[in-house]
């Protein structure tokens, strides 16, 4: 019986830490459900119900990773320039690791809602090995609605294929 236990235990816990979808609350208004294909894994790593979600996927041939802020954000990130300003003051840590001298924010190309983002390259020499050394980083936020925004940090090995643009679609599918 023990046995019987430990073994549902383990298998709680295992299925517990990668699924294939979250539903997150950040406001009464605003709730989402966050799914993922079957090639990719999906990890909750902080929920605050009514406030913020922090989820990390990565793809399992090790193609990107990806980390989701959900975030209740309200008045403070809800304005254009206020999502700029944010990004430029989040690169501020990276700018010392990575070959750009500055911050360029771009506009993304989004029906509903508005977003930006900004990327950089790695400047060390990378193990072309390991396939878990990415050279490149995308971070940057979506408003997703008037209460709610997503930050995110996604590494790649390439910038504009047609993995990126994917990944950028996926995130704007959030957009309420």
């Amino acid at each position: 019986m023990k046995k019987l236990t430990l073994i549902a235990i383990f298998v709680l816990m295992f299925t517990s830490v990668f699924a294939k979808s979250y539903t997150i609350r950040l406001s009464p208004e605003d709730k989402f459900t966050v799914k993922v294909p079957d090639e990719w894994n999906l990890k909750k790593k902080e929920y605050v119900k009514n406030k913020s979600a922090i989820l990390f996927a990565d793809a399992k041939d090790s193609s990107f990773s990806l980390t989701m802020y959900f975030d209740r954000a309200g008045t403070m990130l809800n304005s254009e320039e206020k999502l700029k300003k944010a990004i430029i003051i989040m690169a501020e840590d990276v700018l010392p690791r990575v070959a750009e001298d500055s911050v360029t924010v771009k506009p993304m190309e989004l029906e509903k809602s508005y977003g930006f983002y900004a990327t950089f390259t790695d400047k060390k020499e990378l193990d072309p090995s390991d396939p878990t050394q990415f050279k490149y980083m995308t971070r940057g936020f979506i408003r997703l609605s008037d209460d709610s925004v997503l930050g995110f940090m996604m590494l790649t090995h390439k910038l504009d294929d047609d993995l990126h643009k994917e990944l950028m679609e996926y995130l704007a599918e959030f957009i309420k």
